[in-house]
């Protein structure tokens, strides 16, 4: 869970924060999940794996912030995804987070209309 949740978006952010900067300009945006901020039993790594990245987000929005840059992160509960559904039968799909609707939210995150949003850990809940 570490070396996929975390260690993974922070090389990421590593190799790519200095080309931002040199841009002056630039986003980050992480998947994070609700599940760091509202814990379940039998899902500590998972969990705290997704915490330390929603802390890595609010760091590096912090010390970017004057650079032109900014990083945020969306925090879904459950995910509409054939995975999902074969493995949660008992939820109506109904109620899952779609996933088309947080990919609108990841590109609007991209856009010039975000850029005062910074720091953010954006709850993306659906009916769950």
């Amino acid at each position: 869970m570490w070396n996929l949740n975390l260690r993974t978006a922070v090389n990421t952010m590593r190799a790519a924060i200095p080309v931002m900067r040199a841009a002056e300009r630039g986003r980050i945006l992480a998947v994070g999940s609700r599940a760091a901020a509202e814990p379940a039993a039998g899902l500590a790594a998972y969990a705290a794996s997704k915490a330390a990245l929603h802390a890595v987000i609010r760091v590096v929005a912090e010390e970017v912030r004057m650079a032109g840059i900014t990083a945020n992160a969306v925090l879904p509960s459950v995910i509409d995804t054939p995975v999902n559904r074969k493995a949660m039968i008992d939820l109506d799909v109904a109620r899952m987070v779609n996933p088309e609707s947080l990919a609108s939210l990841l590109l609007w995150l991209c856009s010039d209309d975000a850029a005062d949003v910074n720091g953010a850990l954006v709850p993306v809940y659906g009916r769950v």
